[in-house]
């Protein structure tokens, strides 16, 4: 399955938020504010992960909202923007899984 990467964005973490649990195993909740375009002011997006091995100034890849991911069971996925442990997230940082890559 080919895997149309160009709808996705770089963007570096600005800021981490904890900002409450998973309902399902407990894992802490962050809010990510991510710059993907040059202003600072007007190129943020928000993003809920429970990812732990994020930092500030990461390069992180994001599916913005309306994007399409390939999800564990290897079928195509629409990306929502939706409320996350109470804070709202407008993508998804994507892991090389998502991105297609296979091996090493």
């Amino acid at each position: 399955m080919s895997i149309d990467i160009s709808q996705y964005k770089i963007g570096i973490v600005l800021s981490i938020e904890d900002c409450g649990n998973c309902k399902k195993g407990g894992k802490v909740l962050r809010s990510l504010k991510i710059r993907i375009g040059e202003s600072e002011d007007e190129d943020c997006v928000a993003v809920v992960t429970s990812a732990n091995n994020v930092r500030e100034n990461s390069r992180v890849v994001v599916a913005l909202a309306g994007s399409s991911i390939l999800n564990d069971e290897g079928e195509m996925q629409e990306v929502k923007k939706a409320s996350v442990g109470g804070a709202v997230s407008e993508g998804m940082l994507l892991d090389s899984h998502m991105l297609g890559w296979k091996g090493g």
